[in-house]
């Protein structure tokens, strides 16, 4: 399956758009959450526009405006290298400068930010003025023994979802679908060609840490609970937003595997009633294939120069009960989080 099993949100909003210590995976936006989260008083405003709806509405509207805002600036980053956006997308290009692998990463890093976490948070910050780290449930950490549980609840679902990507693999898809993908591959190879321990930090940024944040802001802490809201059926509420999170990758040839991604990641969401968890979960899906593309890279290259192959069954049976073991574990004793409204 590889990293462009999980990295299409590299590329889709560029194409579109042309009293614990804070841990490193933390600070990227508890700032703007501590700003949002002022109030001294845990109940939280109640707003009688605050529908669900009108919450889902404003949230792809501000996915909108942001995402051109991102897009915008990426246009000046690729401007003080000399390129422009057109150029550094060009589909079909297989040669990539230092210098332009610098200026694509900072491009997706400033379309992924304004575009998942900047819109997530203008969204929350007006419905829920005040209550931000309240409303996204980030306002006490995992214990350890949760949060070394829903690693490995991760690591487990790599190989069903590996065994989910090759069924995937089979079905025939028409070209439309599969054109999108086709287009990604070069833009992620890129970031990916990591020379030096350098490029190898700031690929681990662009891959695994600002898609992490972002995309557990908006799916996971707007999208589900804003379902869930809405319909008060949580499991309809996870495996929507785990659709939408599929959908919204463009990679029909993993589409699946992705949904199942998203579902665990909403589960592990609801089960813990903490953020963190599936952001850190994220964090380590991704990071994981990064560095092992910086540290093997002839066997990576190797895998990838390969079809997939069906896996290995018996793997797959012992990570699948590993994984529901586990996912009882967590779902025991399940967390009940303060509401922040009705």
């Amino acid at each position: 399956m590889g990293i462009d099993y999980q990295s299409g949100a590299i590329y889709i909003f560029l194409s579109f758009y042309r009293p614990q210590s804070r841990l490193p995976w933390q600070l990227f936006f508890i700032f703007a959450v501590k700003k949002m989260d002022t109030a001294a008083s845990p109940s939280p405003p109640r707003l009688i526009w605050n529908h669900p709806i009108y919450v889902l509405l404003v949230l792809f509207g501000a996915v909108a405006v942001c995402g051109l805002l991102g897009r915008l600036l990426g246009e000046g980053i690729a401007g003080l290298w000399g390129s422009s956006l057109t150029e550094l997308l060009s589909e079909g290009r297989t040669s990539w400068s230092a210098t332009d692998r610098l200026a694509l990463r900072l491009l997706n890093i400033a379309v992924h930010f304004f575009t998942f976490s900047l819109a997530s948070l203008l969204t929350i910050r007006i419905f829920y003025p005040g209550h931000g780290g309240l409303y996204f449930r980030v306002r006490e950490l995992p214990s350890a023994r949760e949060t070394g549980l829903s690693i490995l609840l991760l690591l487990m679902a790599y190989p069903v979802a590996q065994a989910v990507y090759w069924l995937n693999k089979q079905l025939p898809l028409p070209h439309w679908l599969s054109r999108p993908e086709e287009g990604q591959r070069g833009i992620i190879e890129a970031i990916l060609q990591m020379d030096n321990a350098g490029e190898f930090a700031l690929a681990f940024v662009t891959v695994a840490l600002i898609p992490a944040v972002g995309e557990e802001l908006l799916f996971r802490g707007v999208v589900q609970q804003q379902l869930e809201r809405w319909q008060r059926r949580p499991q309809l509420a996870i495996w929507l937003t785990a659709l939408f999170f599929s959908a919204m990758h463009m990679q029909f040839e993993g589409f699946f595997a992705r949904l199942l991604l998203g579902a665990v990641l909403g589960y592990l969401y609801h089960w813990r009633g903490n953020l963190w968890l599936p952001i850190l979960g994220h964090l380590c899906f991704n990071g994981l294939q990064v560095v092992a593309k910086y540290l093997l890279p002839a066997a990576f290259a190797e895998a990838e120069g390969h079809a997939v192959e069906a896996p290995n069954g018996w793997i797959v049976i012992t990570a699948t009960v590993i994984f529901v073991l586990i996912a009882q574990k967590l779902a025991d004793n399940r967390q009940q989080p303060t509401k922040v409204d009705e």
